[in-house]
This record gives C-alpha cells, sequence and structure tokens, in this order.
C-alpha cells in the first residue's frame, strides 16, 4: 500500500491558525477554531486584541487560556517560532 504524500499547503493549514477577533463575534470564531481542530489543525490561536487574551486550542485537549501573555510559543508545532504580542496589544 502506497500513501501520497500531502500538498505542502496541506500540510501548512494543519500546523497554525490565528485569529483576530475585531469584526466578527467571539462566539463565531470560538466555533470556527473548533471546525479547523476538527479539520485537523494542530494548534490554533484565538487572539482578542480588546480583552488581551488568547484561548489555545490543540486537538483532545481543553482550550487554555492565556490573560495579556507577553508570547505565544509554537513549540513543539512550530519549533523555535514565537510570536510577540507587544504589537498587537498596542
Amino acid at each position: 500500500m502506497t500513501s501520497t504524500p500531502e500538498k505542502p499547503s496541506q500540510s501548512r493549514l494543519r500546523l497554525l491558525t490565528l485569529n483576530f477577533c475585531q469584526s466578527t463575534s467571539l462566539q463565531a470564531l470560538r466555533a470556527k477554531m473548533q471546525e479547523y481542530l476538527e479539520n485537523g489543525t494542530q494548534l490554533g490561536w484565538l487572539i482578542d486584541p480588546k480583552n488581551k487574551r488568547v484561548d489555545i486550542y490543540r486537538p483532545g485537549q481543553a482550550v487554555e487560556v492565556l490573560d495579556h501573555p507577553i508570547a505565544l510559543s509554537g513549540d513543539p508545532i512550530l519549533p523555535g517560532f514565537t510570536l510577540v504580542l507587544k504589537r498587537v496589544w498596542a
């Protein structure tokens, strides 16, 4: 049995999802994040700049909520990647 390699764009979509909730309702974005997880996303960050809050989504785990984090680490999905939130909170 042989497997077909995934297209690079499909692999990247499963690694990281960022949503900035400014004009869309937070409830709608949370539902969208669950949909992304169901479709293979391995790490999702729902960033709420107004309230300086981040919800972190990972498959099979409860949503982790961070209040006013300084940075977000992409490890282990994106080793070495860090998103500094200083400009997002400004």
